[in-house]
C-alpha cells in the first residue's frame, strides 16, 4: 500500500511537471504576445520595459526555468494585465465562488442521476425508463453554454424566479447549478442504469430475492453499492472540472470564479495567467483522480492498491 501511494504521488507531480511544460510550450507557439493590443500606442522604449519586467524578452529556455522556480515556491507569477494583483490573488478570490457553485452541481447532478438510474433500470423498456432516458440524451446532446441562457431565458426573463448576472445569495447559483449539472445528470444515469441492469442479473441478487429479502434492501445493500463504481469513476473530472469553474457558464452569469480570470487571460494573452489557472484545475484533477482511485477500496474491499495486482 505504502509503495503504491508513494508510485502515484511521484507520477502525479510528473504528470503536472508535463502539464506545465506542454502548456508553456502552445501558449508562446501561439502568434502574438500580451503588448500586441498596446504596441501602436506606446513608444517601442515603453514596451522593452515592459518586456524586461515580465522576463519576456528573455529565450523561451530561460522565461521556463524562471517559471519554474516561481512554481516551487508556488508563486504563479504576476498579472500583465493586473499590476496590482498576481495570479495566487486572483485564484483565491475566484476559488470560493467556483467551489461553491460547482459544489451544488455536484450534489444536483449525483441527486438526479443516480435516482434516475436506479428508477430506469428497476423499470427496464417501461416509460419510466423510456423518460429518464429521453432525459439522458438530451443532458448529452444540450451542452451547459446552451442551457445557461435558455434557463435565463424562462427563469430569469419570461419567469422572474431567479436573478442573473449578479453574485450574493444562493438564489444566484440555482441557474447556473442547474446548468452544470444538466450533462453530468445525463451522463452519471446512462453508467447508473447500465450498470444497475448487471449487478440486478448477478446470481447473488436472484440468491437473495429467493431467500424473500425484500427488494428494497436489496437494492440498497446489494445493488447501490456494486452499480455505483463506473459513477465513481466519473466523479473524478466532474469534481476537479466544476469545482475549479465551468469557465463559459460563469462568464455567461457573470460569476466572479476562476473561469472568468481563465476566459479574459486568454483574450489578453496573460500568460501567467493562463498558465497559472491551467495548472491549479489540472493539479485539483489529478488529486481528484488519486482521491477516487482510494475510495475504490472502500466502496468494493475487493480492489487493492498493490502493484501485485495492479
Amino acid at each position: 500500500m505504502s509503495n503504491y501511494l508513494v508510485k502515484r504521488i511521484l507520477m502525479m507531480f510528473v504528470t503536472l511537471w508535463i502539464i506545465v511544460t506542454l502548456t508553456f510550450a502552445l501558449m508562446h507557439a501561439i502568434p502574438g504576445n500580451p503588448f500586441a493590443s498596446e504596441s501602436d500606442q506606446l513608444p517601442e522604449q515603453i514596451l522593452n520595459n515592459l518586456r524586461a519586467k515580465y522576463n519576456l524578452d528573455e529565450p523561451l529556455p530561460v522565461q521556463y526555468i524562471l517559471y519554474l522556480k516561481n512554481l516551487l515556491m508556488l508563486d504563479l507569477g504576476p498579472s500583465i494585465k493586473s499590476d496590482s494583483r498576481g495570479v495566487n490573488d486572483m485564484i483565491s478570490d475566484g476559488f470560493g465562488a467556483s467551489a461553491w457553485l460547482g459544489a451544488q452541481a455536484i450534489g444536483i447532478a449525483l441527486l438526479f442521476g443516480i435516482s434516475l438510474g436506479i428508477i430506469a433500470a428497476l423499470n427496464r423498456n417501461k416509460w419510466l425508463d423510456y423518460v429518464a432516458m429521453a432525459l439522458a440524451v438530451l443532458g448529452i446532446a444540450i451542452p451547459s453554454f446552451i442551457m445557461a441562457p435558455l434557463l435565463i431565458n424562462f427563469f430569469a426573463i419570461k419567469l422572474p424566479l431567479f436573478p442573473v448576472a449578479t453574485w450574493g445569495t444562493w438564489m444566484h447559483t440555482i441557474l447556473p447549478s442547474l446548468a452544470l449539472a444538466f450533462g453530468p445528470v445525463a451522463i452519471i444515469t446512462r453508467y447508473m442504469r447500465a450498470s444497475m441492469i448487471e449487478v440486478m442479473n448477478q446470481n447473488y441478487i436472484r440468491t437473495a430475492e429467493a431467500k424473500g429479502i425484500p427488494m428494497f434492501i436489496i437494492v440498497v445493500r446489494h445493488g447501490i453499492r456494486n452499480a455505483i463504481l463506473p459513477v465513481v469513476t466519473f466523479l473524478g473530472p466532474l469534481i476537479a472540472s466544476l469545482i475549479t469553474g465551468t469557465f463559459v457558464v460563469e462568464k455567461i452569469f457573470a460569476i466572479p470564479g476562476i473561469g472568468k480570470y481563465f476566459v479574459d487571460g486568454i483574450f489578453n494573452r496573460d500568460y501567467p495567467v493562463i498558465l497559472g489557472t491551467t495548472i491549479f484545475y489540472s493539479a485539483i484533477l489529478i488529486f481528484t483522480i488519486f482521491l477516487i482511485d482510494i475510495a475504490y477500496t472502500l466502496i468494493d474491499p475487493r480492489i487493492k492498491l498493490t502493484n501485485k495486482e495492479r
